[in-house]
């Protein structure tokens, strides 16, 4: 199994997009329970299919974030590093390049009631275009500094054998929807900067949105990937192709059940 989280956060605050952080106690419930019933591994170590093949052992387990947000260096990484457990972070280029925050939870901020998934699909997920539309200025929306992008110094600084990064695009959009040039800037473009800024291969990608198509996984091939995660659900098993390998998505609203559900590879209907 591969697990995808996004933030940690000291507790539950309800501010920006509720769903994607989660507090701190429920972050360590999870790994409690991992530390019980699970081998976490490296991502490498089920990419490379030597985890998924130990037929007599508890399951192999991968954790990963998405968007790299400040709390999963600051709250995440310490509780990560008492278990011994290693991570990936897939990390959005322009976002820790700026250490901005992202416009779902300025969004959520300044407009709660907007339907965020209309507006994600109606503009192919472009945060800017999205902030243009509603007449929000970034700078004027205040987010915690837990919601905010990373910045490269601080995940150079965090950076080790149990900490890896991927690719989370350059901008965030929904690449399905990108012309073929856009993806170029969010697939080659944002590889070379995360490989300048970060020292590190960057030969593994997660589709924002986990949105993505056949051109899309083409794409990323020739930009020199060798794996595309979406959010899909299930377990990896050795039919799943390179860019189309399956991750977990676990959100605050998951109930226990449901977490050790997910963490175990079944699917609820």
């Amino acid at each position: 199994m591969v697990l995808c989280y996004h933030n940690v956060i000291v507790a539950a605050s309800g501010r920006g997009e509720a769903a994607l952080h989660l507090g701190r106690d429920l972050f360590e419930q999870h790994l409690d329970w991992l530390s019980r019933c699970a081998r976490v591994v490296p991502l490498a170590d089920l990419l490379g299919g030597e985890a998924r093949l130990d037929p007599a052992g508890p399951p192999s387990v991968a954790i990963t974030f998405d968007d790299a947000y400040r709390g999963v260096l600051e709250i995440a990484l310490p509780l990560l590093r008492r278990h011994r457990f290693p991570s990936t972070i897939f990390v959005t280029a322009e976002a820790s390049a700026r250490e901005t925050g992202f416009w779902w939870d300025q969004v959520a901020e300044a407009c709660p009631t907007l339907d965020r998934a209309t507006l994600r699909n109606r503009f192919g997920g472009r945060g800017k275009d999205i902030l243009a539309h509603l007449g929000l200025d970034p700078g004027a929306i205040p987010l915690p500094p837990l919601f905010r992008a990373a910045s490269f110094q601080g995940l150079r600084a965090a950076a080790g054998s149990d900490l890896t990064f991927g690719a989370h695009s350059m901008s965030h959009p929904m690449l399905a929807m990108a012309s073929d040039a856009q993806l170029v800037v969010e697939l080659e473009e944002s590889r070379a900067l995360l490989r300048r800024e970060l020292g590190s291969e960057m030969d593994v990608l997660a589709y924002p949105y986990g949105n993505w198509d056949r051109r899309v996984a083409t794409a990323a091939a020739a930009a020199g990937y060798r794996a595309g995660f979406t959010i899909s659900g299930g377990r990896l098993t050795r039919l799943d192709a390179a860019f189309e390998l399956p991750r977990e998505n676990l959100s605050p609203g998951d109930s226990g059940a449901v977490f050790v559900a997910a963490a175990s590879g079944l699917r609820i209907r």
